[in-house]
């Protein structure tokens, strides 16, 4: 007869627990193998999604494909995201999405899929960074679904097939989330400093909207975060340079400019204590 496992043991090393543990283990590498592939299938149903027909969408948003040969012609258009050839009128938007574009133009020349790539090469990474933001908190299910749904949302896809700057506008704050996810777990500033900075690099994706997730972000960020602030009071000056610092370099609107310096204090802000 075969050894059977006791119910109760004090050695903790016994053979069948080694079997039990190899067991486990085996099972594990099998299920993060089938999970690989079911990541890897959405993200080909993604991309397969965003780039089905996408030549029948032209130049997408005509404006700012013009805007983007603009840029592409030299570095002062390329700066400062301007609407003509001679540089004088710049789109109402900042410069930082376009600046993929004009890449994109650059390597594979002026024409409507080089324009239309860059965001649904950003959109398919939009899903993969979700799904690694909620894998790091919940289980695998949790994590393809939630891909799956972004993957599938239609106004999402609509979004991503267009030169649109709302692709790009995600995709920095779900770095800038992921940032914050890591100065959240480890309690330090490094990760929190670059979680601002890729919010000031947000603003100058679309200006204002990527302010709307800041309270949630904040406040979700638990008491490591506050403790990282209040331990040394200039934390929060420093993350505050670092919003202005990517956020105000090309705010050549003076409004625009002054909403961000406003909202750029409420990071200054941190278990009731204000340092500004």
């Amino acid at each position: 007869m075969g050894e059977q496992c006791p119910r109760h043991t004090d050695q903790p090393d016994t053979r069948c627990a080694r079997l039990l543990r190899a067991f486990a283990g085996s099972a594990g590498a099998a299920g993060r193998r089938g999970e690989t592939i079911l990541l890897l299938a959405v993200l080909a149903l993604a991309l397969a999604l965003r780039l089905w027909g996408l030549e029948q969408n032209g130049w997408g948003a005509e404006y700012y494909t013009a805007a983007v040969r603009s840029m592409a012609m030299n570095w002062h258009n390329f700066f400062y995201a301007a609407f003509d050839p001679a540089g004088f009128i710049s789109v109402d938007k900042p410069p930082v999405a376009f600046w993929f574009q004009v890449v994109s133009v650059k390597l594979f020349g002026f024409h409507p899929m080089s324009v239309l790539l860059p965001q649904v090469l950003m959109g398919v990474g939009s899903v993969w960074l979700l799904y690694h933001l909620v894998r790091r908190r919940f289980s695998a299910l949790a994590a393809l679904l939630a891909a799956l749904f972004l993957a599938l949302t239609p106004i999402w896809v609509a979004v991503n097939r267009t030169n649109n700057t709302d692709t790009c506008l995600l995709l920095a704050l779900l770095l800038a989330a992921w940032a914050l996810m890591k100065a959240a777990e480890e309690g330090g500033r490094r990760h929190l400093m670059a979680s601002m900075a890729l919010v000031g690099l947000a603003f100058n994706v679309k200006w204002m909207p990527q302010f709307f997730n800041m309270p949630t972000a904040v406040a979700g960020s638990g008491a490591r975060i506050d403790a990282a602030i209040t331990q040394y009071p200039l934390h929060g000056f420093e993350l505050t340079y670092e919003m202005l610092r990517d956020g105000v370099g090309w705010g050549g609107d003076a409004s625009a400019s002054l909403e961000f310096k406003t909202m750029a204090g409420f990071l200054l802000q941190a278990g009731g204590k204000r340092f500004l």
